[in-house]
């Protein structure tokens, strides 16, 4: 009886497999990637699972389409606008810094 009950084929046991979390599944690290790098950004949009198709499609032709019109303003105005305009942003980030660090200073 022995032999007959050491014969006998046991199931074996099944290992769970942990799921492991997609970066791309993660909202906070699309949205990251879309603000630092959009490319990396619009293919963890697409591979998601965790965002809808309608907000795929809109977030996808907003950064192509303004990347495209980046390009294209880029292309018309050139550099030089650019440089002026990044200038201008620039100088007014510092007069605005400046304001408030007076205001800062006049608070009792």
């Amino acid at each position: 009886m022995n032999e007959n009950a050491m014969d006998v084929p046991q199931p074996k046991k099944k290992k769970k497999k942990k799921k492991s979390k997609k970066w791309y599944n993660n909202r906070g690290l699309i949205f990251l990637a879309l603000m630092l790098f959009w490319p990396l950004g619009v293919y963890a949009l697409i591979k998601s699972k965790k965002v809808k198709t309608g907000w795929k499609i809109f977030l996808t032709l907003l950064f192509v389409g303004l990347s495209v019109l980046g390009v294209l303003l880029l292309g018309v105005f050139g550099t030089a606008a650019a440089i002026t305009a990044t200038e201008a942003a620039s100088e007014a980030a510092v007069e605005a810094t400046a304001e408030m660090l007076e205001l800062l200073e006049s608070y009792p």
